[in-house]
């Protein structure tokens, strides 16, 4: 494996871990243990080069999910039977997906995705997306996502606006993070407050009950 540039997310399990490599249209297998890695599969899609092809990848019970970023296409990879199939994704453009943030409950995965701009909920099991959430129309110019409970919350790279999703009623609002001055890139849930970061040293807690905004730059 000296050819390896990086890998993606790594998703674990007890004592085993499972990767997506930057620069190979491939799934590996690692033991967290002896940290000894081996290759499971080559995926089959040949529509872009292999770099980036891949953000990551997540597992549902017996089923790895990769998610694609320059690709147009999810694979599914069984652990038991080693089978490999593709879920189709409504992209009439064929389009590169760009999916980097993506959560799992039980066989049910939502994902993010950047280029078509739409949530997608998909069965792992069944190998299909069940729903698609169009963002187009709120011209979010996302930047990060992150879920928390049963809502997910899309920060815009442009205008300091927080979006969050509902899962259970499939509704988004929009909140307005009055006090962001420079670029955000990071966005995390401490189940109270959101932390942002980004391009300046600042940090920038926010309360959303209480629509308060604060300021930590006391940094070196």
């Amino acid at each position: 494996m000296k050819d390896i540039s990086w890998m993606y997310n790594i998703g674990v399990e007890e004592n085993k871990g499972w990767f997506m490599l930057g620069n190979m249209n491939a799934l590996f297998q690692i033991d967290m243990q002896t940290y000894i890695c081996k290759l499971l599969t080559i995926l089959p899609d040949c529509t872009f080069p292999d770099f980036r092809r891949n953000s990551g990848c997540i597992k549902c019970e017996q089923t790895i999910v990769c998610m694609p970023y320059l690709g147009e296409y999810i694979w599914t990879y069984n652990i038991l039977s080693g089978d490999i199939k593709k879920i189709e994704v409504n992209n009439p453009k064929h389009k590169a997906l760009k999916i980097q943030n993506f959560w799992s409950e039980g066989s049910i995965i939502y994902a993010l995705t950047q280029g078509l701009e739409k949530i997608l909920k998909i069965d792992a099991n069944k190998g299909v997306v069940l729903e698609y959430f169009d963002l187009s129309n709120k011209n979010i110019n996302l930047i990060t996502s992150i879920k928390a409970k049963q809502r997910i919350y899309m920060l815009s790279s442009e205008k300091p606006l927080l979006f969050e999703y509902s899962i259970d009623t499939g509704t988004l609002q929009e909140h307005v993070v009055s006090g962001l001055q420079k670029k955000i890139s990071n966005l995390t849930f401490d189940g109270k407050d959101f932390w942002f970061s980004g391009y300046g040293k600042e940090v920038y807690v926010w309360n959303k009950e209480q629509n308060k905004l604060k300021i930590i730059n006391d940094f070196p």
